[in-house]
Formats: C-alpha cells, sequence, structure tokens
C-alpha cells in the first residue's frame, strides 16, 4: 500500500469518517502501548483522534501514562482528562 495509503484515505474520506465517530460518542479510550521504543506511545494518528475528541467536548482517557519522550507531551497533557493506569473501572 505504501504511498497509495494516503490516496486511499482521501477517496474514501476515512479521516471525516472517524472525526464523525468520535463526535457520535462520549468518549474515546487511547490504548498507548509501547511502541518505537518509546514507552505508551501515541503516535501522529493517535494524536488527530485526541484532537478531534478534546474540540468536540469529549472525554479523553488515556489507558496508560502519556509519553514523556513524544514533542507534543504539552498538547497531549492539555486535552487529556483522565490517566486510567490500566483500571477501566476509572471511565466515567
Amino acid at each position: 500500500m505504501g504511498s497509495e495509503h494516503h490516496e486511499i484515505k482521501r477517496k474514501y474520506n476515512f479521516i471525516k469518517w472517524w472525526h464523525d465517530l468520535i463526535k457520535s460518542g462520549d468518549a474515546i479510550l487511547v490504548c498507548n502501548f509501547d511502541k518505537n521504543e518509546i514507552k505508551n506511545y501515541i503516535g501522529a494518528n493517535t494524536f488527530l483522534e485526541i484532537g478531534f475528541a478534546h474540540v468536540n467536548g469529549k472525554k479523553v482517557f488515556l489507558l496508560n501514562p502519556i509519553p514523556e519522550q513524544v514533542p507534543y507531551v504539552d498538547e497531549i497533557k492539555a486535552m487529556t482528562d483522565s490517566v486510567i493506569n490500566g483500571d477501566l473501572g476509572k471511565i466515567r
């Protein structure tokens, strides 16, 4: 898929579709696991989803602590309502 991946996203309007799904819910749960040698990684797509949720007044829950190694850590902190540390019972 490689270089054609963005064309498929554009053709089928996947980013808007995902935005609309987030708008229709009450909250998002970010399952931020270790990836690319970064503990509790949050990548570009997930960062965008957090932004969608935040600007639409939806709660943002992180399963694991905020990754300190990413350059957009301050923005994640500003948009996150709760870090649940793996305890799904903390989602309210």
